[in-house]
């Protein structure tokens, strides 16, 4: 059985090309565009790794991971940040909450890879 990533971006070209190149790599993924969608995906099915964007309309990435972790049943999923929020104190903050890791925009799809790779391990 494949894992299955929630990736979550409103940005579509960014997450159509994201969800193909995982996918190629034997993933199984829903990409959505928000935080409510991806709450609703998660209630749906719970993914193995969410992946998700820091700055986003409406609800960010921040409110989304705490929302994660204060479900009982979703607070071990592991959560990786993907954010062009670069400077040491946006990483600082993404990890400081619990992220399991923060990878910044731009990125080598090889560098986010391995990150997917050893949280699925």
């Amino acid at each position: 059985m494949s894992s299955y990533i929630l990736l979550v971006d409103d940005n579509l070209d960014l997450s159509d090309n994201l969800k193909l190149i995982l996918e190629m790599e034997g993933y199984r993924v829903q990409a959505v565009p928000g935080v409510r969608p991806a709450i609703e995906a998660i209630q749906r099915e719970l993914p193995h790794l969410i992946v998700a964007d820091v700055v986003m309309p409406g609800a960010n990435g921040y409110d989304l991971f705490r929302e994660v972790k204060a479900n009982a049943t979703w607070a071990t999923i592991p959560f990786i940040f993907l954010s062009a929020m670069t400077t040491p104190e946006d990483i600082h903050r993404g990890l400081q909450m619990g992220a399991d890791d923060y990878v910044t925009k731009p990125f080598a799809i090889v560098d986010l890879l391995a990150t997917i790779r050893r949280h699925l391990a």
